[in-house]
């Protein structure tokens, strides 16, 4: 790489010197001025009158980007001038300024809101449409372990009765631990995205909850990062989680600003799959995420599957499952699916052909749509009369949101549900035992569902000969 030559040297070293001076500047306005302040210093200083212009000309956000490195440093150091009370109240109060003035939460939220806004089914080999999770997300209905720390009654509800809400008392930290434990397909890394989407859009507040900023992290991403129950601390991951997502790299947030968020109980921080996390390392995971929930007040929510959630590694947890869905619910599930489905994969592909024919022979949208849910409408009636006549399929496969999208997309692709069970049985299998766990990174000794298949097949005719139905670990090792 070619050197930079002199000239190009001095002028570095001069825009460096430019910019200390600006955060001294500012941090003087933050320690007990005005903007006025700011505005007396910055003309009585001798930064050249050209630098100044550029500075007033166009406007204060400018320059946080320049000086913000500059800033943090001084206020760690004391900020020389500045007592360590002063220097500390004014860190906090420079972290909301320049925050404020680029814009940080409304571009990380624009950021979250694309990441979240797709239904994900993660491993389905199946002709979906493009589906946006708000479209077609059914609320999942909870209920509380019996075991819990409060000893409540089991209650059925949504996600929003654990939530804080704009208008009720602040609540306990105890209350703000969730830990939502639940099997594969019933929507638990759905239900986290669908919170971190009305979050950032934002119809949280349709839902009377308090404004919270929400985070999402998932241990499959981060388990690699965490060496021990004490480190990394949480805003460091969630401060590389925010600049790891588009648009977000160049954005001002700082971890003191972050922890301070977290310490204030202004973050929704969910933490989704530690069971997708290697076993050896499981312990750790939990011990950190423990530790994490009990160092600040923000709200947090971390899901598992049962097998890799302890719960003698937390304290204070409330632990939450998934109900299966009713019958109203998945009729109402069912046609949302296919709304979106025949409009996507149909009639909005001939309206937009259409439009390249003469006038005569245009469909409007009006017509288009009308035709689309109506088709929706029945094909998502015969399917539902399909699944409740046949009473196995009702009660033990169309009971969550992934197995039902399966029985969805089969009856989309053949208009009806195969006579056999035994077929959708291998469809589910070769989701929930290759391809999901294969897209997942859950790392199965056994790679293949035939192999998966073959060892759980032994495993069943051993529980059947035994006349049990369920099986510990030891006896399915």
């Amino acid at each position: 790489m070619p050197e930079e030559s002199p000239q190009k040297l001095e002028e570095k070293d001069e825009k460096a010197s430019w910019n200390l001076k600006l955060a001294d500047i500012i941090i003087q306005t933050f320690a007990g001025g005005s903007i006025g302040t700011f505005a007396t210093l910055l003309n009585s200083s001798d930064l050249p009158k050209l630098a100044l212009g550029g500075v007033i000309g166009g406007g204060v956000a400018p320059i946080v980007f320049a000086v913000a490195e500059p800033i943090s440093k001084k206020l760690k150091q004391g900020a020389g001038f500045l007592g360590e009370a002063t220097a500390s109240s004014t860190e906090d109060t420079a972290q909301k300024w320049w925050t404020g003035l680029s814009g940080f939460e409304r571009k990380y939220l624009q950021a979250l809101q694309s990441y979240c806004y797709a239904l994900e089914v993660e491993g389905f080999r199946g002709n979906l449409p493009p589906l946006a999770l708000a479209d077609v997300y059914i609320p999942l209905r909870l209920d509380t372990d019996r075991s819990n720390v409060y000893g409540q009654a089991k209650i059925d509800t949504e996600i929003w009765h654990f939530l804080p809400q704009a208008e009720s008392a602040k609540q306990s930290p105890l209350q703000n631990r969730l830990a939502v434990i639940a099997y594969p397909g019933y929507g638990k890394t759905t239900l986290t995205r669908y919170l971190a989407l009305s979050y950032s859009c934002p119809t949280y507040k349709q839902k009377g909850a308090a404004k919270l900023l929400p985070v999402l992290l998932r241990f499959r991403d981060i388990h690699g990062l965490i060496q021990s129950e004490t480190q990394p601390k949480l805003e460091v991951l969630i401060v590389q989680m925010i600049k790891g997502l588009p648009t977000c790299s160049e954005l001002p947030v700082t971890e003191p600003w972050m922890k301070q968020q977290l310490k204030n109980g202004k973050c929704l921080v969910m933490l989704d799959g530690l069971d997708e996390a290697p076993e050896d390392q499981r312990e750790t995971l939990s011990r950190w995420t423990n530790r994490q929930m009990q160092e600040y007040s923000s709200f947090f929510i971390f899901t598992s599957r049962p097998h890799g959630y302890d719960a003698s590694l937390f304290q204070g947890v409330r632990q939450l499952g998934i109900l299966d869905f009713t019958n109203s619910e998945k009729r109402n599930f069912l046609q949302k699916w296919y709304r979106v489905e025949r409009w996507r994969n149909k009639w909005e592909i001939l309206f937009k052909e259409s439009q390249k024919k003469n006038e005569s022979e245009c469909l409007s949208e009006q017509q288009a749509k009308a035709q689309s849910d109506d088709e929706a409408k029945q094909a998502a009636a015969d399917l539902y009369k399909q699944i409740a006549g046949n009473m196995a399929i009702n009660t033990q496969l169309a009971v969550n949101p992934l197995l039902l999208t399966i029985i969805a997309a089969m009856h989309n692709a053949f208009d009806a549900l195969p006579e056999r069970r035994a077929h959708l049985y291998r469809k589910m299998f070769d989701l929930l035992l290759e391809d999901r766990p294969n897209r997942c990174d859950t790392r199965l000794k056994l790679k293949e569902a035939a192999q998966n298949q073959a060892v759980l097949q032994a495993l069943a005719l051993s529980l059947t000969q035994a006349d049990k139905t369920q099986f510990n670990r030891e006896r399915g090792t």
